[in-house]
Order: C-alpha cells, then structure tokens, then sequence
C-alpha cells in the first residue's frame, strides 16, 4: 500500500470520527456525567384541574374564577452539566460550519434558519446547568411571565466555532508531527556507505 493511499484513507477516517465519532463520544460524556436528583415541586392540585375542566372552552372568566390550590411533590430528576463537556461537540465539522455561518446571536428573537438553531444549540450547552432541588409550576397572579428574549440566557456564551477550528488545528498538528516523525530518514544512525531506497 503506496503512503499516499494510506494518507487519503487516513484523512477520511479523521472527517468520520470528527462528524460521527464528536456525536458518540459527546453522548457517552452525558451518560457518564449525568446524576440523579430528588427535586421538591409545587403544582396545581387535582382538585384545581377538576374545576378548571368542568369550565366551558375560551370561558375566561370561569378560569379565573377557579380558587388556586397547590400541592408539593417529589420526583426524581436527571442533572446533565453539559457545561463542562460542551467543547467534545464544538470539534464537529458541521457544529464549526453551523456556528461560523449563523454569525452573531441575535438576542432579539429566535433564529430561522438551521445554521443559527445549531449555533443557539451549542451555545445552550455552555450554560451551567441549574442544580436546583426546588420549583414550582404553581404560579401567583399573573400565571407567567414572559421572558424579554428567548436567547437572554445565551448573551454570556461564546461561539464554539472557533474553539472547535482550534481543537481541529491542535488535532492537525499532532498527526502532521506524528507523521514527519515517522517518515524521517535516521541518516545520523546509518552507517558510512549505506543507502536509503
């Protein structure tokens, strides 16, 4: 087999395992990292929904008019801190091209195209997860509060796809390195008169 055949192989072997491989070894860090947690809720009661559904369609008023009851709960939930792991997925290929093309984050709205799906997505993941053991899906008056931006969370993030073009970069040299160190011809360790083929 010719080096150059071995080369092309080579390179195609490192574009799977950076499209494929970042995905599987990304979903195998969750599964390792990811805990499970006792959480302490508050929601409505069975009682409230009971109301609440015997209340005609759109009868606004009606809904209104059904007194708030709260329960507390436990339930067991799954805690995954991508934050600390998120960099495994910024070395794919198509999350560099996604994040690089989709330019700024708009904090205003979402985004409508796949590129900056993919870019709010990774961004997402940096965020430290909330370790929370409380919450409650029992509102007071008003029922809820809209956020000012979907992406407000997202403003103190930074874009993978520099990080990932650099872990790329780092990756390169060491198999570039790697490979000079191989084909270098041991001349001061050969004898007087020998030759290299």
């Amino acid at each position: 087999i010719s080096s150059s055949l071995v080369a092309i192989v080579t390179a195609y072997l490192i574009v799977a395992l950076l499209s494929i491989g970042t995905l599987i070894a990304f979903s195998l860090a969750v599964g390792v990292n990811t805990r499970y947690v006792e959480v302490e809720f508050r929601t409505f009661s069975d009682a409230y929904w009971q109301e609440y559904w015997q209340c005609s369609d759109g009868d606004t008023a009606c809904y209104e008019a059904v007194p708030v009851e709260c329960v507390t709960r436990q339930v067991t939930t799954s805690v995954s801190p991508t934050d600390k792991i998120w960099w495994i997925l910024a070395m794919n290929p198509y999350v560099i091209v996604g994040d690089m093309v989709a330019g700024p984050l708009n904090t205003d709205s979402y985004s409508n195209d796949m590129f900056g799906l993919v870019s709010a997505a990774v961004r997402g993941l940096q965020i430290e997860t909330d370790t929370t053991d409380y919450w409650t899906d029992c509102p007071t008056s008003p029922p809820y509060l809209a956020s000012a931006s979907p992406y407000d969370d997202l403003t103190d993030t930074v874009a993978a796809w520099w990080i990932g073009l650099g872990l790329q970069i780092v990756l390169a040299a060491g198999i570039l390195a790697g490979a000079y160190r191989r084909l270098k011809t041991p001349t001061a360790k050969l004898a007087r008169g020998s030759r290299v083929a």
